[in-house]
Protein backbone atom coordinates (compact mmCIF):
# COMPACT_ATOMS: atom_id res chain seq x y z
CA UNK A 1 0.00 0.00 0.00
CA UNK A 2 2.67 2.47 0.49
CA UNK A 3 3.65 2.14 -3.26
CA UNK A 4 0.76 4.03 -4.15
CA UNK A 5 2.31 7.33 -2.43
CA UNK A 6 5.46 6.92 -4.47
CA UNK A 7 6.38 8.86 -6.68
CA UNK A 8 8.03 7.43 -10.42
CA UNK A 9 11.54 6.82 -10.98
CA UNK A 10 14.40 8.83 -10.36
CA UNK A 11 12.25 10.26 -7.66
CA UNK A 12 10.89 7.54 -6.26
CA UNK A 13 10.59 3.55 -6.50
CA UNK A 14 7.31 3.23 -9.01
CA UNK A 15 8.70 2.28 -12.80
CA UNK A 16 5.37 3.25 -14.05
CA UNK A 17 2.71 5.40 -13.70
CA UNK A 18 -0.44 3.96 -11.66
CA UNK A 19 -2.60 5.19 -14.60
CA UNK A 20 -1.25 2.34 -16.08
CA UNK A 21 -2.90 -0.34 -13.81
CA UNK A 22 -6.31 0.56 -15.07
CA UNK A 23 -5.58 -2.21 -18.03
CA UNK A 24 -5.18 -4.62 -15.49
CA UNK A 25 -7.44 -7.95 -15.30
CA UNK A 26 -6.48 -8.31 -11.76
CA UNK A 27 -4.18 -7.49 -8.73
CA UNK A 28 -1.67 -9.02 -6.91
CA UNK A 29 -0.65 -6.98 -3.68
CA UNK A 30 2.41 -8.81 -1.74
CA UNK A 31 0.70 -7.47 1.44
CA UNK A 32 -1.46 -8.04 4.22
CA UNK A 33 -5.45 -9.01 3.05
CA UNK A 34 -6.73 -5.78 4.50
CA UNK A 35 -4.08 -3.87 2.41
CA UNK A 36 -4.21 -5.58 -0.80
CA UNK A 37 -8.09 -4.77 -0.65
CA UNK A 38 -7.46 -1.17 0.15
CA UNK A 39 -4.57 -1.50 -2.96
CA UNK A 40 -7.63 -2.90 -5.12
CA UNK A 41 -10.33 -0.19 -4.30
CA UNK A 42 -7.99 2.75 -4.45
CA UNK A 43 -7.12 1.99 -7.95
CA UNK A 44 -10.34 0.38 -9.00
CA UNK A 45 -8.97 -3.35 -9.99
CA UNK A 46 -10.90 -6.52 -8.84
CA UNK A 47 -10.56 -9.39 -8.41
CA UNK A 48 -7.41 -8.49 -6.00
CA UNK A 49 -5.57 -11.29 -4.48
CA UNK A 50 -2.35 -11.79 -2.06
CA UNK A 51 1.22 -12.36 -2.75
CA UNK A 52 2.44 -14.72 0.32
CA UNK A 53 5.81 -15.38 0.78
CA UNK A 54 7.56 -18.40 1.47
CA UNK A 55 10.68 -19.09 2.99
CA UNK A 56 12.64 -22.23 3.60
CA UNK A 57 15.88 -22.80 5.59
CA UNK A 58 19.28 -21.24 4.57
CA UNK A 59 21.51 -23.03 2.20
CA UNK A 60 25.39 -22.55 1.84
CA UNK A 61 26.04 -20.11 -1.29
CA UNK A 62 28.70 -22.65 -1.85
CA UNK A 63 26.04 -26.11 -2.64
CA UNK A 64 29.10 -28.20 -1.68
CA UNK A 65 28.93 -27.07 2.07
CA UNK A 66 25.52 -28.72 2.78
CA UNK A 67 23.31 -26.90 4.83
CA UNK A 68 23.60 -24.13 7.81
CA UNK A 69 22.67 -25.91 11.27
CA UNK A 70 20.59 -23.35 13.02
CA UNK A 71 21.71 -21.45 16.34
CA UNK A 72 23.89 -19.62 15.01
CA UNK A 73 25.10 -15.49 15.06
CA UNK A 74 24.54 -14.67 12.04
CA UNK A 75 25.30 -11.18 10.11
CA UNK A 76 22.34 -10.68 7.69
CA UNK A 77 22.75 -8.64 4.00
CA UNK A 78 20.53 -7.51 1.69
CA UNK A 79 20.47 -5.56 -1.52
CA UNK A 80 16.41 -5.41 -2.32
CA UNK A 81 13.86 -3.21 -1.99
CA UNK A 82 12.30 -3.19 1.37
CA UNK A 83 15.11 -5.41 3.32
CA UNK A 84 13.07 -5.10 5.98
CA UNK A 85 10.96 -7.74 5.09
CA UNK A 86 14.02 -10.09 4.68
CA UNK A 87 15.39 -9.03 8.30
CA UNK A 88 11.66 -10.02 9.67
CA UNK A 89 11.33 -12.87 7.74
CA UNK A 90 14.89 -14.42 8.73
CA UNK A 91 14.31 -13.24 12.31
CA UNK A 92 10.82 -15.30 12.23
CA UNK A 93 12.37 -18.13 10.34
CA UNK A 94 14.78 -18.67 13.30
CA UNK A 95 11.52 -18.15 15.95
CA UNK A 96 10.12 -21.10 13.87
CA UNK A 97 13.30 -23.24 14.22
CA UNK A 98 13.04 -22.63 18.13
CA UNK A 99 9.13 -23.90 18.79
CA UNK A 100 10.11 -26.80 16.76
CA UNK A 101 10.36 -30.22 18.60
CA UNK A 102 13.45 -31.22 16.31
CA UNK A 103 13.75 -33.69 13.79
CA UNK A 104 12.82 -32.23 9.89
CA UNK A 105 12.80 -29.12 9.61
CA UNK A 106 11.79 -28.34 5.25
CA UNK A 107 13.77 -31.64 4.90
CA UNK A 108 16.89 -30.64 7.43
CA UNK A 109 17.49 -32.06 10.57
CA UNK A 110 17.27 -29.75 13.31
CA UNK A 111 17.69 -30.30 17.16
CA UNK A 112 14.76 -28.46 19.43
CA UNK A 113 15.44 -24.92 20.75
CA UNK A 114 17.56 -23.45 18.02
CA UNK A 115 17.34 -20.33 16.45
CA UNK A 116 19.11 -17.34 14.63
CA UNK A 117 21.06 -14.47 16.34
CA UNK A 118 21.30 -11.54 14.16
CA UNK A 119 23.86 -9.35 15.29
CA UNK A 120 23.94 -7.05 12.48
CA UNK A 121 21.76 -5.84 9.66
CA UNK A 122 23.40 -4.33 6.15
CA UNK A 123 21.48 -2.86 3.91
CA UNK A 124 22.72 -2.03 0.26
CA UNK A 125 20.88 -0.42 -2.62
CA UNK A 126 18.33 -2.36 -4.82
CA UNK A 127 20.17 -4.38 -7.77
CA UNK A 128 23.37 -3.68 -6.23
CA UNK A 129 26.35 -5.72 -8.00
CA UNK A 130 28.56 -6.90 -5.24
CA UNK A 131 32.24 -5.81 -5.44
CA UNK A 132 35.21 -7.65 -3.75
CA UNK A 133 34.83 -4.62 -1.71
CA UNK A 134 31.69 -4.91 -0.23
CA UNK A 135 32.35 -8.94 0.09
CA UNK A 136 35.32 -7.34 2.46
CA UNK A 137 33.56 -5.21 4.35
CA UNK A 138 30.72 -7.56 4.50
CA UNK A 139 33.70 -10.02 6.37
CA UNK A 140 34.81 -7.21 8.97
CA UNK A 141 31.33 -6.77 9.83
CA UNK A 142 30.97 -10.25 10.39
CA UNK A 143 33.97 -10.80 12.24
CA UNK A 144 33.36 -7.70 14.81
CA UNK A 145 30.22 -9.22 14.93
CA UNK A 146 31.70 -12.39 15.84
CA UNK A 147 29.04 -14.30 13.27
CA UNK A 148 29.52 -17.39 11.95
CA UNK A 149 27.10 -16.99 9.61
CA UNK A 150 26.32 -14.03 6.59
CA UNK A 151 23.07 -14.74 5.83
CA UNK A 152 21.78 -12.92 2.44
CA UNK A 153 18.12 -13.05 0.21
CA UNK A 154 18.44 -15.49 -2.47
CA UNK A 155 18.17 -12.83 -5.14
CA UNK A 156 21.35 -11.27 -3.64
CA UNK A 157 23.20 -14.34 -3.87
CA UNK A 158 22.98 -14.68 -7.27
CA UNK A 159 24.94 -11.38 -7.51
CA UNK A 160 28.01 -13.46 -5.70
CA UNK A 161 28.57 -15.37 -8.49
CA UNK A 162 32.18 -14.96 -9.59
CA UNK A 163 32.73 -11.71 -7.94
CA UNK A 164 36.11 -13.00 -5.49
CA UNK A 165 35.39 -15.93 -3.46
CA UNK A 166 32.24 -15.75 -1.75
CA UNK A 167 32.49 -18.74 0.73
CA UNK A 168 36.00 -17.38 1.87
CA UNK A 169 36.27 -16.23 5.59
CA UNK A 170 32.98 -16.82 7.13
CA UNK A 171 30.53 -18.34 4.92
CA UNK A 172 27.80 -17.03 2.89
CA UNK A 173 24.20 -18.62 2.83
CA UNK A 174 20.78 -17.56 1.55
CA UNK A 175 17.44 -17.97 2.48
CA UNK A 176 15.54 -19.44 0.02
CA UNK A 177 11.54 -17.97 -0.88
CA UNK A 178 8.62 -19.20 -3.07
CA UNK A 179 5.28 -17.30 -3.36
CA UNK A 180 1.85 -18.41 -2.64
CA UNK A 181 -1.15 -16.74 -4.36
CA UNK A 182 -3.90 -16.40 -2.32
CA UNK A 183 -6.98 -17.26 -1.87
CA UNK A 184 -5.24 -20.05 -3.85
CA UNK A 185 -8.73 -22.04 -5.35
CA UNK A 186 -10.17 -18.23 -6.24
CA UNK A 187 -7.16 -17.46 -8.04
CA UNK A 188 -6.97 -20.49 -9.93
CA UNK A 189 -10.56 -20.61 -10.32
CA UNK A 190 -9.79 -17.14 -12.13
CA UNK A 191 -7.47 -17.64 -14.22
CA UNK A 192 -9.33 -21.20 -15.42
CA UNK A 193 -12.32 -19.00 -16.13
CA UNK A 194 -9.51 -16.14 -18.45
CA UNK A 195 -8.28 -19.21 -20.42
CA UNK A 196 -11.30 -20.52 -21.13
CA UNK A 197 -12.69 -17.40 -22.55
CA UNK A 198 -9.21 -16.42 -24.38
CA UNK A 199 -9.83 -20.06 -26.12
CA UNK A 200 -13.52 -19.05 -26.65
CA UNK A 201 -12.54 -15.79 -28.40
CA UNK A 202 -9.73 -17.42 -30.56
CA UNK A 203 -11.92 -19.92 -31.75
CA UNK A 204 -14.85 -17.54 -32.53
CA UNK A 205 -11.76 -15.23 -34.15
CA UNK A 206 -10.59 -18.79 -36.12
CA UNK A 207 -14.63 -19.46 -37.19
CA UNK A 208 -14.50 -15.86 -38.41
CA UNK A 209 -11.20 -16.39 -40.60
CA UNK A 210 -12.44 -19.18 -42.09
CA UNK A 211 -15.48 -17.74 -43.22
CA UNK A 212 -13.49 -14.92 -44.92
CA UNK A 213 -11.41 -17.13 -46.59
CA UNK A 214 -14.54 -19.15 -47.81
CA UNK A 215 -15.76 -15.62 -49.42
CA UNK A 216 -11.99 -14.23 -50.60
CA UNK A 217 -11.23 -16.34 -53.69
CA UNK A 218 -14.95 -15.62 -55.33
CA UNK A 219 -13.86 -11.87 -56.36
CA UNK A 220 -10.56 -13.66 -58.09
CA UNK A 221 -12.50 -16.15 -59.67
CA UNK A 222 -14.93 -13.43 -61.02
CA UNK A 223 -11.98 -11.89 -62.31
CA UNK A 224 -10.52 -14.42 -64.60
CA UNK A 225 -14.33 -14.96 -66.50
CA UNK A 226 -13.23 -11.36 -67.53
CA UNK A 227 -10.85 -11.55 -71.28
CA UNK A 228 -8.14 -8.85 -71.25
CA UNK A 229 -10.04 -6.13 -73.11
CA UNK A 230 -12.55 -5.77 -70.46
CA UNK A 231 -15.53 -7.98 -72.11
CA UNK A 232 -16.83 -10.76 -70.93
CA UNK A 233 -15.33 -14.18 -72.38
CA UNK A 234 -17.63 -17.06 -74.08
Amino acid sequence: AADLDERLLPWGRLRESLETASAADALLVSDSEDSARSVGDRLGISPTFRVVPRYGVPRFVDARMGVPALGQRIVAVAGIARPERFFAALRAEGAEGAEHDGGELDGVEHNAGEHWHVAREIVYRDHHWFSRRDLAAVQRAATEEGASLIVTTEKDAMRLDGVGDAAGGVPWAFLPQQVDVEPDQAFAAWIDERLRAARDSRGLGAAQAGVRSVQRPVPQMDAELRSDDGGETA
